[in-house]
């Protein structure tokens, strides 16, 4: 039986409660630890991501938008990057572990204010809390570190340039709840099939070796204002590729996106203008560089 329209408000409450980002990713069959939300600094694995908060940044304008935030903040990013032959690919897995004894539990959010942070900080749910999400973008970009990236900064730096992007294929049709119809793999978004069973992409296999950070990106688009959930991962990239992104490939986070944008200012108004027919979707973001592939 379907319940009334006024469900959402319900929606939105249990949405607050949960909902997570990249655990660990896998190079070459070889598998990297990621970092654990709730382990502080000094309790993290080693491994090759920046800290992260599984709560979303609901703002194009957030100061951690580019590589996220920890909750608390990190003071300092690992030192460990995973090397990557260029051509090659990088899987992301967003499971989440059992959650440890003792675990750190924020009681607080960073900006519930000035940049829309939830109130009530997601707690620890173990990997029953898969990703939850279905509707929206995904998105990945690299962006060079010119030396090693754990003392690279990139908010607010042109530096980013876009390697993947996956939007509404074939269109999407939903009934009046805002179920899919249509649900087979060469329609509707890939978020909520990817992110649970491993979201693998390529390296472009021409980029120029060095130091990269990739940043991995779902956004949340069912509701207004939309969801970003970022993180980032830091690659030693080699091989024998001479390219780079050119100027007008590089954004920078904040800066990339502008609530202008269509992909971004349809954000709740998915059913209520668009719930019963097929409608084009515009990715977010500046064009693909596919490194002259």
């Amino acid at each position: 039986m379907r319940l009334p329209s006024f469900i959402p408000v319900a929606v939105l409450f249990v949405d607050a409660l949960g909902h997570g980002g990249i655990y660990n990713y896998s190079i070459g069959g070889v598998s990297y630890a990621g970092s654990y939300p709730w382990l502080l600094e000094d309790q993290q694995p080693k491994g090759i991501q920046r800290r992260w908060w599984p709560d979303p940044i609901q703002s194009v304008n957030h100061p951690y938008l580019a590589c996220n935030r920890g909750n608390p903040l990190a003071k300092s990013h690992p030192t460990q990057h995973a090397p990557i032959q260029a051509g090659t690919n990088i899987t992301a897995y967003y499971i989440p572990p059992v959650c440890p004894a003792g675990f750190y539990q924020p009681t607080e959010n960073l900006y519930p204010d000035e940049f829309q942070d939830p109130e009530r900080p997601m707690r620890c749910m173990g990997p029953e809390y898969s990703w939850v999400h279905a509707t929206g973008p995904m998105l990945v970009y690299m962006a060079n570190c010119n030396g090693p990236c754990d003392q690279f900064e990139p908010e607010g730096k042109k530096v980013w340039f876009k390697i993947y992007e996956s939007g509404l294929k074939n269109g999407g049709e939903y009934d009046q709840w805002g179920d899919r119809i249509d649900v087979g793999d060469s329609t509707g978004w890939d978020q909520i099939r990817v992110a649970n069973k491993g979201w693998n992409i390529t390296i472009p296999k021409n980029l120029r070796p060095g130091n990269y950070l990739i940043r991995h990106e779902i956004i949340m688009i069912e509701l207004m204002p939309p969801q970003f959930y970022p993180e980032c991962a830091q690659l030693t990239v080699t091989g024998d590729g001479d390219m780079v992104a050119g100027e007008e490939y590089l954004v920078s986070f904040p800066g990339a996106y502008s609530m202008d944008e269509p992909g971004l200012a349809i954000s709740g108004d998915l059913y209520s203008a668009r719930g019963h027919s097929t409608y084009n979707y515009t990715i977010p973001g500046p064009p693909l560089w596919t490194g002259g592939n």
